[in-house]
């Protein structure tokens, strides 16, 4: 009688195995059911809304979407963003962080890349023919303003140090300052004639006639707008004597932001020009 028992016990194991094995395989069905239901929902909003799926989106369609209100059709420049992005090569970190007044991008790391293949596809701009005016215009601008009296993003260029502009275009700087760094431009993407054209055209700009004017023109860059170091930590408010080091200048490296100031001759910044500026530091409190 024993096995005949044993035989049941294991008829009603098996065909519980079997029950519960059809109730997971119903189980199954329904989710996977569901799952497709939800994506057809989903698809069918995308149609009635008249959005593709975002993963179905190439890169130039998600540039229209994200970027080209600020920078242009085929990122050439918009009013927001004068100089063009065409070529730029590494987007990601601006979409992940922004920069400025630009805001971080909600956007996934795949279709950063879509974007940036994108642009990469333009080739670099070809600047080839312009004059030094146009080229400020496409690659400066941007930061330093159309009429480079600076912006949020960069210094303000008018009566730049021609000597030591040329050295910061060809070398870059890195961001300490401002919130990005400026990129380096070789010979062959600004060539030494723009770059020439380009500075004639920065000191056509209105010169100063005041003190402060001229201090702000020529070192507010470095030692701060009022003058109590700035980035260069070089404290001149009160300082009555500036002559020596303005026609000297100090320190051979020009990527040294503490140790360095270019010379200034006589026809960049005239003597009575340099008294003015004297004057105006010693007239500052302590």
């Amino acid at each position: 009688m024993k096995w005949k028992w044993a035989l049941v016990f294991l008829a009603l194991a098996v065909g519980c195995g079997d029950l519960a094995g059809s109730d997971n395989s119903s189980n199954n069905s329904s989710a996977n059911n569901q799952n497709a239901n939800n994506q057809n929902a989903n698809n069918a909003n995308n149609a009635n809304s008249g959005q593709p799926n975002r993963s179905q989106l190439s890169g130039q369609a998600l540039y229209e979407q994200h970027c080209q209100v600020c920078h242009g059709p085929e990122g050439t420049g918009a009013a927001v963003w004068t100089g063009s992005i065409q070529g730029y090569p590494d987007i990601s970190p601006l979409v992940t962080d922004g920069r400025g007044t630009m805001a971080p991008v909600n956007i996934t790391p795949d279709e950063t890349a879509l974007i940036q293949s994108y642009l990469l596809s333009f080739g670099e701009e070809d600047l080839t023919g312009l004059n030094g005016v146009a080229v400020y215009q496409k690659k400066c601008a941007s930061c330093h303003g159309i009429g480079a009296a600076g912006t949020e993003l960069g210094f303000p260029i008018r009566f730049a140090h021609p000597d030591f502009l040329k050295w910061v275009v060809r070398n870059g700087r890195p961001g300490v300052v401002y919130p990005g760094e400026m990129p380096a431009y070789t010979a062959d993407q600004i060539s030494d004639q723009q770059l020439d054209e380009m500075i004639e055209w920065l000191h056509l700009a209105d010169r100063p006639t005041t003190g402060k004017g001229l201090y702000d023109a020529f070192c507010a860059n470095c030692h701060g707008t009022d003058a109590r170091g700035g980035y260069s930590q070089k404290n001149l408010a009160s300082r009555a004597e500036a002559w020596e080091t303005i026609r000297e200048g100090e320190g051979s490296n020009p990527a040294s932001r503490t140790s360095y100031m270019p010379s200034w001759n006589s026809m960049e910044i005239t003597d009575a020009e340099v008294r003015q500026i004297e004057q105006y530091m010693g007239s500052l409190p302590d």
